[in-house]
């Protein structure tokens, strides 16, 4: 089986909802591309994320400017 991840399914949701801006676009109506946006949207909408983030070790710049 194939699995979506979170970002695949925003992915597709923003193509759909970008499509829906094009006056003439060819293919699908826009209420059965609206309908599918909205059922990617509405799966998103159960999925539970958790970010857990260590300690971040700062970053150092440094250069030498010669003369």
């Amino acid at each position: 089986m194939t699995k979506l991840s979170a970002s695949e399914l925003y992915v597709i949701a923003d193509c759909l909802n970008h499509s829906l801006s094009i006056l003439n676009y060819e293919g699908f109506t826009k209420e059965t591309r609206e309908r599918v946006r909205d059922k990617v949207l509405r799966i998103m909408s159960y999925m539970e994320a958790e970010v857990i983030c260590g300690d971040v070790e700062p970053i150092v710049v440094s250069g030498d400017v010669g003369g």
